[in-house]
Protein backbone atom coordinates (compact mmCIF):
# COMPACT_ATOMS: atom_id res chain seq x y z
CA UNK A 1 0.00 0.00 0.00
CA UNK A 2 1.36 3.44 -0.93
CA UNK A 3 2.11 5.82 1.90
CA UNK A 4 -0.61 8.29 0.84
CA UNK A 5 -3.19 5.49 0.75
CA UNK A 6 -2.22 4.25 4.22
CA UNK A 7 -2.51 7.76 5.66
CA UNK A 8 -5.93 8.22 4.05
CA UNK A 9 -7.02 4.86 5.48
CA UNK A 10 -5.99 5.97 8.98
CA UNK A 11 -8.01 9.17 8.58
CA UNK A 12 -11.10 7.35 7.32
CA UNK A 13 -11.03 4.57 9.93
CA UNK A 14 -10.28 6.85 12.89
CA UNK A 15 -13.72 8.47 13.03
CA UNK A 16 -12.05 11.72 14.07
CA UNK A 17 -13.55 13.68 11.19
CA UNK A 18 -17.02 13.07 12.59
CA UNK A 19 -15.73 13.77 16.10
CA UNK A 20 -14.54 17.20 14.99
CA UNK A 21 -17.75 17.82 13.07
CA UNK A 22 -19.60 17.57 16.39
CA UNK A 23 -16.96 19.73 18.11
CA UNK A 24 -17.37 22.47 15.51
CA UNK A 25 -21.15 22.32 15.81
CA UNK A 26 -20.96 22.84 19.56
CA UNK A 27 -18.43 25.67 19.34
CA UNK A 28 -20.47 27.43 16.65
CA UNK A 29 -23.53 27.23 18.89
CA UNK A 30 -21.88 28.84 21.90
CA UNK A 31 -20.67 25.86 23.92
CA UNK A 32 -17.36 25.71 25.76
CA UNK A 33 -15.75 22.50 24.54
CA UNK A 34 -13.09 20.17 25.92
CA UNK A 35 -11.92 17.66 23.29
CA UNK A 36 -10.94 14.09 24.22
CA UNK A 37 -10.18 14.49 27.93
CA UNK A 38 -8.33 11.55 29.50
CA UNK A 39 -8.87 10.31 33.03
CA UNK A 40 -8.04 7.27 35.17
CA UNK A 41 -11.08 5.22 36.17
CA UNK A 42 -11.47 3.92 39.71
CA UNK A 43 -12.08 0.29 38.77
CA UNK A 44 -9.13 -0.58 36.54
CA UNK A 45 -6.78 2.35 37.21
CA UNK A 46 -6.40 2.59 33.44
CA UNK A 47 -6.53 5.72 31.31
CA UNK A 48 -9.87 6.31 29.60
CA UNK A 49 -10.96 8.81 27.00
CA UNK A 50 -14.24 10.65 26.54
CA UNK A 51 -14.88 12.24 23.15
CA UNK A 52 -16.27 15.60 24.29
CA UNK A 53 -17.28 17.52 27.39
CA UNK A 54 -19.20 20.68 26.59
CA UNK A 55 -20.75 23.31 28.81
CA UNK A 56 -23.11 26.23 28.41
CA UNK A 57 -24.47 28.76 30.90
CA UNK A 58 -28.10 29.83 30.67
CA UNK A 59 -28.85 33.07 32.58
CA UNK A 60 -31.79 33.22 34.96
CA UNK A 61 -33.45 36.64 35.09
CA UNK A 62 -36.44 38.00 36.96
CA UNK A 63 -37.91 41.29 35.74
CA UNK A 64 -34.54 42.19 34.19
CA UNK A 65 -32.58 41.27 37.35
CA UNK A 66 -29.86 38.67 36.86
CA UNK A 67 -30.14 35.97 39.53
CA UNK A 68 -27.50 33.49 38.38
CA UNK A 69 -26.90 30.77 35.82
CA UNK A 70 -28.02 27.26 35.02
CA UNK A 71 -25.06 25.20 33.84
CA UNK A 72 -25.69 22.51 31.23
CA UNK A 73 -22.82 20.05 31.00
CA UNK A 74 -22.93 17.33 28.35
CA UNK A 75 -20.76 14.22 28.09
CA UNK A 76 -20.66 13.19 24.45
CA UNK A 77 -19.62 10.06 22.61
CA UNK A 78 -19.47 10.39 18.81
CA UNK A 79 -20.01 7.17 16.88
CA UNK A 80 -19.96 5.97 13.30
CA UNK A 81 -22.70 3.39 12.86
CA UNK A 82 -21.44 0.58 10.66
CA UNK A 83 -23.91 -2.19 11.54
CA UNK A 84 -27.58 -2.50 12.32
CA UNK A 85 -28.54 -2.30 15.98
CA UNK A 86 -31.85 -3.59 17.32
CA UNK A 87 -33.46 -2.18 20.48
CA UNK A 88 -36.21 -3.49 22.73
CA UNK A 89 -38.33 -0.72 24.28
CA UNK A 90 -40.51 -0.56 27.37
CA UNK A 91 -42.25 2.09 29.46
CA UNK A 92 -39.97 4.62 31.14
CA UNK A 93 -39.59 4.36 34.91
CA UNK A 94 -41.39 7.63 35.54
CA UNK A 95 -40.43 8.03 39.19
CA UNK A 96 -36.73 7.39 38.62
CA UNK A 97 -36.75 9.51 35.47
CA UNK A 98 -38.18 12.47 37.38
CA UNK A 99 -35.46 12.03 40.02
CA UNK A 100 -32.83 11.89 37.28
CA UNK A 101 -34.31 15.02 35.69
CA UNK A 102 -34.23 16.76 39.06
CA UNK A 103 -37.87 17.79 39.41
CA UNK A 104 -41.21 16.04 39.65
CA UNK A 105 -44.22 16.52 37.41
CA UNK A 106 -45.76 19.04 39.82
CA UNK A 107 -43.03 21.50 38.82
CA UNK A 108 -43.28 20.99 35.06
CA UNK A 109 -46.06 23.49 34.47
CA UNK A 110 -47.01 23.46 30.81
CA UNK A 111 -43.62 22.27 29.61
CA UNK A 112 -42.67 18.71 28.69
CA UNK A 113 -39.08 17.52 29.29
CA UNK A 114 -37.69 15.73 26.26
CA UNK A 115 -37.40 12.52 28.30
CA UNK A 116 -41.19 12.26 28.51
CA UNK A 117 -42.16 12.95 24.91
CA UNK A 118 -42.46 9.28 23.91
CA UNK A 119 -42.93 7.61 27.32
CA UNK A 120 -40.91 4.61 26.13
CA UNK A 121 -37.18 4.02 26.33
CA UNK A 122 -34.73 1.42 25.07
CA UNK A 123 -33.96 -1.17 27.75
CA UNK A 124 -31.81 -3.71 25.91
CA UNK A 125 -30.11 -3.91 22.54
CA UNK A 126 -28.31 -6.30 20.24
CA UNK A 127 -26.19 -6.15 17.11
CA UNK A 128 -24.16 -8.47 14.94
CA UNK A 129 -21.18 -7.90 17.25
CA UNK A 130 -21.09 -10.81 19.68
CA UNK A 131 -18.26 -9.35 21.76
CA UNK A 132 -19.65 -6.68 24.10
CA UNK A 133 -16.38 -4.77 24.17
CA UNK A 134 -16.61 -4.23 20.40
CA UNK A 135 -20.28 -3.25 20.41
CA UNK A 136 -20.63 0.41 19.45
CA UNK A 137 -23.62 1.04 21.76
CA UNK A 138 -22.11 -0.75 24.74
CA UNK A 139 -18.86 1.19 24.37
CA UNK A 140 -20.74 4.47 23.97
CA UNK A 141 -22.74 3.88 27.13
CA UNK A 142 -19.76 2.99 29.28
CA UNK A 143 -17.56 5.80 27.96
CA UNK A 144 -20.17 8.53 28.35
CA UNK A 145 -21.25 7.41 31.84
CA UNK A 146 -17.75 6.79 33.18
CA UNK A 147 -16.74 10.24 31.94
CA UNK A 148 -19.80 11.84 33.52
CA UNK A 149 -19.20 10.11 36.86
CA UNK A 150 -15.56 11.20 36.91
CA UNK A 151 -15.99 14.81 35.77
CA UNK A 152 -19.48 15.82 36.94
CA UNK A 153 -18.29 17.70 40.05
CA UNK A 154 -14.98 18.95 38.69
CA UNK A 155 -14.35 22.54 37.63
CA UNK A 156 -13.58 21.90 33.96
CA UNK A 157 -14.08 25.42 32.58
CA UNK A 158 -13.03 27.88 35.33
CA UNK A 159 -15.28 30.94 35.31
CA UNK A 160 -15.94 33.95 37.51
CA UNK A 161 -19.57 34.05 38.60
CA UNK A 162 -21.24 37.34 39.42
CA UNK A 163 -24.12 35.45 41.09
CA UNK A 164 -24.51 31.97 42.61
CA UNK A 165 -24.79 29.04 40.23
CA UNK A 166 -28.45 28.04 40.45
CA UNK A 167 -28.35 24.56 38.95
CA UNK A 168 -26.03 22.17 37.13
CA UNK A 169 -27.52 19.63 34.74
CA UNK A 170 -25.36 16.68 33.59
CA UNK A 171 -26.42 14.91 30.41
CA UNK A 172 -24.85 11.80 28.82
CA UNK A 173 -25.29 11.86 25.05
CA UNK A 174 -24.43 9.57 22.12
CA UNK A 175 -24.26 11.38 18.76
CA UNK A 176 -24.33 9.15 15.68
CA UNK A 177 -23.37 9.98 12.11
CA UNK A 178 -26.54 8.19 11.00
CA UNK A 179 -29.21 5.88 12.38
CA UNK A 180 -29.28 2.23 11.36
CA UNK A 181 -31.42 1.38 14.37
CA UNK A 182 -34.55 -0.73 14.68
CA UNK A 183 -37.25 -1.13 17.31
CA UNK A 184 -38.70 -4.58 18.04
CA UNK A 185 -42.50 -4.58 18.12
CA UNK A 186 -44.68 -6.85 20.26
CA UNK A 187 -45.30 -9.30 17.41
CA UNK A 188 -41.53 -9.67 16.88
CA UNK A 189 -41.62 -7.56 13.75
CA UNK A 190 -39.57 -4.38 13.69
CA UNK A 191 -39.60 -0.80 12.51
CA UNK A 192 -36.95 1.80 11.83
CA UNK A 193 -36.02 4.31 14.52
CA UNK A 194 -35.81 7.77 12.95
CA UNK A 195 -35.95 10.13 15.92
CA UNK A 196 -33.94 10.83 19.06
CA UNK A 197 -34.57 8.26 21.79
CA UNK A 198 -33.25 7.38 25.24
CA UNK A 199 -31.53 4.33 26.69
CA UNK A 200 -32.55 3.68 30.32
CA UNK A 201 -30.29 1.78 32.68
CA UNK A 202 -29.16 1.33 36.25
CA UNK A 203 -25.37 1.66 36.31
CA UNK A 204 -23.10 0.34 39.06
CA UNK A 205 -19.67 1.83 39.62
CA UNK A 206 -17.02 2.71 42.21
CA UNK A 207 -17.24 6.29 43.45
CA UNK A 208 -14.32 8.55 44.44
CA UNK A 209 -14.20 6.82 47.84
CA UNK A 210 -14.04 3.36 46.22
CA UNK A 211 -17.54 2.58 47.41
CA UNK A 212 -20.05 0.84 45.17
CA UNK A 213 -22.94 2.98 43.94
CA UNK A 214 -25.79 2.31 41.55
CA UNK A 215 -27.42 5.24 39.78
CA UNK A 216 -30.23 5.53 37.28
CA UNK A 217 -29.40 7.17 33.94
CA UNK A 218 -31.13 8.18 30.74
CA UNK A 219 -28.80 8.49 27.77
CA UNK A 220 -29.92 10.43 24.71
CA UNK A 221 -29.13 8.82 21.34
CA UNK A 222 -29.16 11.50 18.63
CA UNK A 223 -28.69 11.51 14.88
CA UNK A 224 -26.25 14.32 14.03
CA UNK A 225 -28.78 15.83 11.63
CA UNK A 226 -31.13 16.35 14.61
CA UNK A 227 -28.57 17.86 16.96
CA UNK A 228 -29.72 21.45 16.45
CA UNK A 229 -33.39 20.66 17.03
CA UNK A 230 -32.48 18.58 20.10
CA UNK A 231 -30.68 21.48 21.77
CA UNK A 232 -33.38 23.94 20.72
CA UNK A 233 -35.96 21.80 22.52
CA UNK A 234 -33.67 21.32 25.51
CA UNK A 235 -33.37 25.08 26.03
CA UNK A 236 -36.98 25.89 25.18
CA UNK A 237 -38.65 23.19 27.29
CA UNK A 238 -36.32 21.43 29.76
CA UNK A 239 -34.33 24.46 30.89
CA UNK A 240 -37.42 26.65 31.06
CA UNK A 241 -38.85 24.24 33.64
CA UNK A 242 -35.82 24.77 35.87
CA UNK A 243 -35.91 28.54 35.35
CA UNK A 244 -39.58 28.70 36.33
CA UNK A 245 -38.90 26.55 39.41
CA UNK A 246 -35.98 28.79 40.45
CA UNK A 247 -38.11 31.93 40.00
CA UNK A 248 -40.98 30.42 41.99
CA UNK A 249 -38.67 29.52 44.91
CA UNK A 250 -37.03 32.95 44.75
CA UNK A 251 -40.42 34.65 44.98
CA UNK A 252 -41.43 32.45 47.93
CA UNK A 253 -38.25 33.48 49.81
CA UNK A 254 -39.12 37.13 49.39
CA UNK A 255 -42.52 36.77 51.00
Amino acid sequence: MAKNDSIKEIIIKSGNNFHYKVVEFLKTNGWDVLVSPYYCDNITNKSRELDIIAEKLIPVQDMGQFLGDIKIRIFVECKYIKNEVVFWFDDIDRKKAEEFFGLNAVNFGGNVPHYFINQQVAKIFSSSKTNQDNDVIFKSITQSLNGLIYYKNKNIFPKEYSAPLKKQINLPIIVCDKFDFYKVKKDDTYEEINDTFQIELNYSYLNENNKHETDYFLIDVINFRDLESFFDYLIREDIKIFINDILFKDHMKRK
